[in-house]
């Protein structure tokens, strides 16, 4: 059935594993790329208002987040958490204490002559275009086997405010964190996408308990294989 012409589709987001596996193969490659991917997961930015942060927008354990788009921006309190993956405060941290070793653009290694820390507060945290960020979140998340439509930067926004909904927050809070001036937006998120409502679907009719296992004859008497044996998936 074909959508209605201002039907908006639902927000695609990454699962927790996807989300994990990108995280996880960024750290590997680049400790740069890993804290611009977490910052933009944890605040929701679009990729023009990560690479719009400088070290002096972060103070005291806050980062000032400027939105465009006419979404509302301020200081947002960096996240900690038990998974080191996902540790904003120890990721920046760490970065704004060291970057000074891997030369303006953050390479992959540090420098046998770094430079002097005091010429990077009025510089960008993140020196590169929005196009050149597009191609390293979507070089991680296809090498961590995430579908091709989800490898993209704007889904790390999806995917939080997903998270956060999901995880009952109320929709005026995630609103307030993501910025958004228009309660609708918040809504539309409440909206499951194609494969969230497979996996609902899924597990909610696995979990009746009029559907439980039992022997039923010779029905079943060899052991089921896996569907996808039989080239039927």
């Amino acid at each position: 059935m074909p959508r209605l012409p201002n039907e908006r589709k639902a927000p695609v987001s990454l699962k927790d594993s996807e989300l994990l596996n990108l995280l996880a193969l960024a750290k590997q490659t680049r400790e740069r790329d890993w804290v611009m991917i977490l910052l933009t997961y944890w605040h929701g930015l679009r990729a023009s208002e990560t690479l719009r942060l400088r070290e002096d927008n972060f103070s005291n354990g806050q980062v000032l987040i400027h939105r465009g788009k006419g979404s509302e921006g301020g200081w947002q309190t960096l996240q900690s958490h038990e998974n080191p993956l996902l540790d904003e405060v120890w990721a920046v941290e760490n970065w704004l204490a060291s970057r000074h070793l891997y030369g303006l653009k953050g390479a992959a290694k540090k420098r046998t002559q770094c430079m002097d820390n005091v010429t990077f507060l009025q510089e960008r945290l993140f020196p590169i275009t929005r196009f050149r960020f597009w191609r390293i979140v979507n070089r991680y998340a296809l090498a961590a086997g995430i579908p091709r439509r989800k490898c993209k930067t704007h889904m790390l926004k999806h995917t939080i405010a997903k998270h956060l909904i999901r995880e009952g927050l109320p929709v005026n809070e995630v609103q307030a964190w993501l910025g958004w001036r228009s309660l609708e937006t918040a809504l539309h998120y409440l909206k499951p996408d194609e494969e969230e409502l497979s996996d609902r679907v899924g597990q909610t009719i696995r979990k009746k308990s009029g559907f439980h296992w039992t022997l039923q004859g010779e029905l079943f008497a060899v052991a089921r294989s896996n569907p996808s044996s039989h080239g039927l998936l």
